[in-house]
């Protein structure tokens, strides 16, 4: 086995302290040597909680640590673009959160200094790795369901994130094919309303909304032989059912390899599988790792809301 990835995380807010973190300490092939945050004090506490050997309380600190060799950028969404742009001038992998910057400007110099730094440049999206989303994804693939025809993906939460709509697209995209035409928006406050069309023919609609009393999540994808739907509160709990005609079968999911640490965050396995892909792409193998330029496209479908 390759030596283990020497990995830094930057930002360290509850959502990034409770995945980031746990996931690469938990993954055999990384080594968590280093986490920063802008707030006084937080990299600290963080460290001593989670046995972290070293802090920063200043990310450029970090980019230019000769012993870093993955920048993990999971701070605040006004910092990103830089961050990402200084790590990859440096020469570092990075595996960023989305969305990476705010404006098609700001996209076009990220993958610029991607295409420049020689490193590989990564987007976490680790919904793709949920075994629902693969199994569906599998029985697309294989025909399983006919010809794919059109799907809806709908996901409301009592709390509106501008990156729930961009991992939504990347979701849809993943799973049916990339958008071509033009994307029809509609718009809405504290929400995301999409349709597409994607390679293949397949139609599709979005709605992501941040308003709502319960947490909601389902995305069909109908067929000329069959449909199937993931159904759940969010989409790290969703099942899979496979309809025909007045028949609903619930699909049998192959388990993660990592779910064991799911007691952590119910995101730590399907982002451990997505480290899977990454450590393949720094070892210059094959990898299905998401990409910066798959990430660009999905916020640019979104309009960058």
């Amino acid at each position: 086995m390759s030596h283990p990835i020497r990995t830094a995380v930057l930002g360290l807010g509850r959502a990034s302290a409770a995945v980031y973190v746990p996931a690469f300490q938990a993954h055999q092939r990384y080594d968590l040597l280093a986490v920063a945050s802008s707030r006084p004090g937080r990299a600290a506490e963080i460290a001593t909680a989670r046995k972290v050997p070293h802090i920063y309380d200043n990310w450029r600190e970090v980019i230019s640590d000769p012993r870093i060799e993955l920048v993990v950028v999971a701070s605040a969404h006004a910092g990103r673009a830089e961050q990402v742009r200084e790590a990859l001038a440096n020469r570092r992998h990075v595996l960023t959160e989305v969305p990476f910057c705010g404006n098609r400007e700001e996209a076009s110099s990220v993958l610029e200094a991607a295409r420049k730094g020689g490193g590989v440049a990564a987007a976490a999206f680790p919904l793709r790795y949920l075994p629902a989303h693969q199994a569906l994804r599998e029985l697309i693939a294989n025909n399983h369901l006919g010809s794919a025809r059109f799907a809806a993906l709908r996901q409301v939460s009592g709390a509106w994130h501008r990156a729930a709509a961009v991992h939504a697209v990347d979701t849809l995209c993943w799973t049916l094919g990339a958008v071509t035409g033009e994307v029809q928006r509609l718009e809405g406050e504290q929400q995301a309303i999409l349709q597409v069309r994607h390679d293949g023919g397949c139609a599709s609609q979005l709605a992501v909304e941040g308003r709502g009393a319960t947490e909601d999540y389902a995305f069909s994808v109908s067929g000329t032989e069959r449909m199937a739907m993931v159904v759940g509160e969010r989409p790290a709990n969703g099942e899979l059912h496979v309809i025909e005609g007045d028949r609903d079968d619930e699909y049998a999911l192959r388990p993660s390899p990592y779910q064991r640490f799911a007691a952590a965050h119910r995101l730590v396995p399907p982002l451990m599988e997505l480290l899977d892909d990454l450590a393949l792409a720094i070892d210059g193998k094959a990898s299905a790792v998401p990409t910066l330029a798959g990430a660009a496209d999905a916020m640019e479908a979104t309009a960058w809301a």
